[in-house]
């Protein structure tokens, strides 16, 4: 891959992009330390290749938009999530639906939110979350007066259990 100018908004939406040939696109990402907004949607970059993306991001602090959905990102990337939704304090929009994670991932994620007071839209729809992972997003609601666009749609609660977030 070529060395590029800084850019600050790169899309590459359903381009097949898979956990193998992400290494040359990470070291690519680290190079790119203006980088406002990724929108990675609609390819099948899974657990490794996320963790790798996210791992040459964690050092982006103008990094605001991170769109991730509609992958196959499964809970093995729940702790390269979490390093990395709290350590990029200026992320303010991350997008995680359509894939497959789990509620290890979806706690990891709200304890990362507790710790980043800046994040304003989180999408996890479309997932395969429990209750349990709605009743700590209820803690991360009334802890987080910043978030105020939450998608935790289509995933596996219980009407009762949703009280929880009312």
């Amino acid at each position: 891959m070529i060395d590029c100018q800084q850019i600050q908004e790169l899309y590459l939406y359903n381009n097949e992009l898979d956990d193998e040939p992400i290494e040359d696109f990470c070291k690519l990402l680290v190079k790119q330390t203006d980088l406002y907004a990724l929108g990675l949607e609609f390819n099948r970059i899974g657990y490794k290749g996320i963790n790798m993306i996210l791992a040459s991001l964690v050092k982006h602090q103008k990094l605001e938009k991170l769109y991730l959905n509609q992958n196959d990102i499964n809970s093995q990337a729940a702790d390269g999530l979490y390093e990395f939704v709290s350590c990029v304090k200026n992320l303010k929009e991350l997008r995680l639906s359509n894939n497959v994670l789990e509620d290890f991932a979806g706690l990891k994620l709200a304890e990362a939110i507790l710790l980043n007071k800046n994040l304003r839209v989180c999408h996890v729809g479309n997932n395969k979350l429990s209750s349990e992972v709605a009743e700590k997003f209820a803690e991360v609601i009334s802890k987080n007066s910043n978030l105020k666009d939450l998608d935790l749609s289509n995933n596996l609660f219980i009407m009762d259990e949703l009280q929880t977030l009312a």
